[in-house]
């Protein structure tokens, strides 16, 4: 038996040998695949826990932020599996009847289906605003049902949240930020995509990725496109929604009191809000606002 195990020096070697944790089942990192078979590329941009948040059984209106690297695109998707059959309905981007066709649209929730939790998607091609919002909050409040409840899910691509960031989304609105993969995550997608999950390899990809998924689909060992390639790191900033990385560098390692206190105060205290629900900068407990270093490093490249 201790022939099959190895020699004294094999078995005290392994025995040392420096071992990660398995990974545990964290709802607020975890994402769901987007597909039936879960050996294939693509999770949902939504965590668990988001996901349950946006088909909550309770009435309600909520706003979806993110940027193409974050995988807005494929919300839709990830809510629409989350919803239960017949529940699920779609604001048709690109009609000509604008707020008054929305509104037609709110009003017939009054003979939505019974049993479940109706979801109105309105996705980032429809040309909302924050009236429409507004309308879909007052309609919602009227709605006195807890057994069928109402969900209106609009998605904010970075335009369109910055607009309605300035214009003033109501406070009953729930506000949903896209997120990057955690080191936790990445290493539970790469086993599930029967990839190499070692820790080194993993703080490769999170360093040159950021951990934004759509990033991480593109990524290959040693691969020709990297932030240093002609343009790409520009590239990434404007899929961050960052067209203007300068605004952003301007503000680094400042206090938030000096900056939204100066003239201009309130359009700024809009910009940090807007940055950092699309992952772009965060404030610390210092009270001071910090770029995201991913996306410092992928300013000073461009």
């Amino acid at each position: 038996m201790l022939l099959l195990l190895g020699s004294a020096t094999e078995i005290g070697e392994e025995l040392l040998r420096e071992r990660e944790l398995p990974s545990e089942y964290e709802p607020r990192y975890w994402r769901m695949a987007l597909s039936a078979d879960p050996t294939g590329p693509r999770r949902s941009p939504l965590t668990v826990s988001q996901v349950a948040d946006v088909v909550a059984l309770a009435n309600g209106v909520v706003v979806v932020a993110g940027s193409e690297a974050a995988g807005i695109r494929e919300v839709q998707e990830a809510v629409s599996a989350a919803t239960e059959t017949g529940f699920f309905r779609l604001m048709e981007p690109g009609g000509t009847g604008g707020p008054a066709s929305f509104q037609r649209t709110l009003d017939k929730l009054t003979d939505r289906k019974a049993g479940g939790t109706t979801v109105l998607f309105v996705g980032p091609d429809c040309p909302w605003s924050t009236a429409w919002v507004q309308h879909a909050c007052a309609r919602v409040e009227r709605l006195k049902s807890e057994k069928n409840p109402v969900r209106v899910v609009f998605i904010a691509d970075p335009t369109t949240l910055r607009v309605v960031l300035g214009e003033g989304l109501p406070d009953t609105v729930q506000v949903v930020a896209l997120e990057p993969w955690s080191d936790a995550f990445l290493k539970e997608w790469l086993q599930e995509t029967n990839q190499p999950s070692d820790s080194g390899l993993r703080s490769a990809i999170l360093e040159q990725t950021g951990g934004w998924p759509e990033f991480v689909y593109e990524w290959q060992p040693a691969g020709d496109q990297t932030i240093d390639s002609d343009g790409e790191a520009q590239r990434r900033l404007s899929r961050l929604g960052l067209d203007d990385p300068h605004v952003l560098s301007a503000m680094d390692d400042k206090a938030v009191d000096e900056l939204t206190g100066a003239a201009g105060g309130e359009a700024t205290a809009h910009l940090i809000r807007w940055a950092a629900l699309l992952g772009l900068l965060r404030t610390g407990g210092d009270a001071k606002v910090h770029v995201d270093p991913y996306v410092a490093e992928l300013i000073m490249r461009a």
